[in-house]
């Protein structure tokens, strides 16, 4: 007597094992096990946070300093002599004298001094 124990045991794929004239047992076993876990966390933060700060300072110095001195100086000396002797005779003689002097001094001075001093400072932070 022949006996034939066949047995086939198969996750997820088939096996099959036939002999004959003999006794099959077949066994399909499946154990399909599915778990599926999802999470999903999604924390979003954002911060925003602008400062600004701008400072601006501007310093402006101007000093004009002008100094003006004019000096003049004028002098005319005129100086006029005339002499005159007429004698009427029968011979007559006619003298005549004339001296005439003129000095003239003119004298011109003039100074102007002019000293312009700026100063500006620019400083900005932003």
């Amino acid at each position: 007597m022949s006996t034939s124990v066949s047995k086939s045991t198969k996750s997820s794929n088939s096996t099959s094992i036939s002999k004959s004239t003999s006794r099959s047992k077949s066994t399909l076993r499946s154990n399909s096990t599915s778990r599926s876990k999802s999470t999903s966390r999604s924390k979003s933060t954002l911060r925003s946070e602008s400062t600004s700060r701008s400072k601006s300072t501007l310093r402006s110095k101007s000093t004009l300093r002008s100094n003006s001195t004019s000096r003049s100086k004028s002098t005319l000396r005129s100086n006029s002599t005339s002499r005159s002797k007429s004698t009427l005779r029968p011979n007559s003689t006619s003298r005549s004298k004339s001296t005439s002097r003129s000095k003239s001094t003119s004298r011109s001075k003039s100074t102007l001094r002019s000293k312009s001093t700026s100063r500006s400072k620019s400083t900005m932070r932003s």
